[in-house]
C-alpha cells in the first residue's frame, strides 16, 4: 500500500502521510501546512481517488498475468 502512496505527487503524499500515518485531523494538517481545512479535505479526497486509480491499475495488471 505504501509503495502506491509513494507514486502520488508530493502534495497528495504529504496529506495522506499526515492523516493516516501520523494521525492528524484535517484541521490540524491545515494548521501545520498553513492552508485552510477545506483545502486539505479536498486534497485528501483527490489523493484517495488517485491512490484508488494506482491500486486498481496494479490489481488489474496482476490479474492479467
Amino acid at each position: 500500500m505504501w509503495e502506491a502512496v509513494k507514486e502520488l505527487p508530493e502534495n497528495y503524499r504529504e496529506v495522506i502521510h499526515l492523516f493516516y500515518e501520523e494521525g492528524y485531523q484535517t484541521d490540524e494538517i491545515a494548521e501545520i501546512l498553513g492552508e485552510t481545512g477545506a483545502n486539505i479535505r479536498t486534497r485528501l479526497k483527490r489523493a484517495r481517488a488517485k491512490l484508488k486509480e494506482i491500486l486498481k491499475e496494479e490489481y488489474d495488471f496482476c490479474e492479467q498475468v
